[in-house]
């Protein structure tokens, strides 16, 4: 895989998502679906209407398939499970979604 320039940050709420997106365009978004008190799904919503080239991947400690179903419906392009998440995978997924 080739080297390309990085940008990663980390957001802890659906407003402080908004904000970022308003100013840069990212390729790929790691959305958690609990963000706090706050729903990873309604961020994705946002996202996607301030950004619709972003892909987005959902990521659950709680794979609840209505998280899976909404989270989809909410523009997202994958929806992973935490316990499942390792190096290898994550690597995987990215190589899917970006190329």
């Amino acid at each position: 895989m080739a080297h390309t320039e990085r940008d990663e940050r980390r957001i802890w709420s659906v407003s402080e998502a908004t904000h970022l997106i308003q100013r840069v365009t990212p390729q790929l978004a790691f959305v958690d679906v609990v963000l706090g008190e706050e729903d990873g799904i309604r961020c994705t919503r946002r996202i996607k209407a301030l950004s619709p080239q972003s892909r987005i991947i959902l990521i659950s400690a709680y794979p609840d398939r209505e998280f899976h179903r909404l989270g989809l419906e909410a523009g997202a392009v994958a929806f992973l499970d935490k316990k499942d998440l390792d190096a290898a995978t994550l690597r995987q997924v990215i190589e899917d979604v970006i190329g």
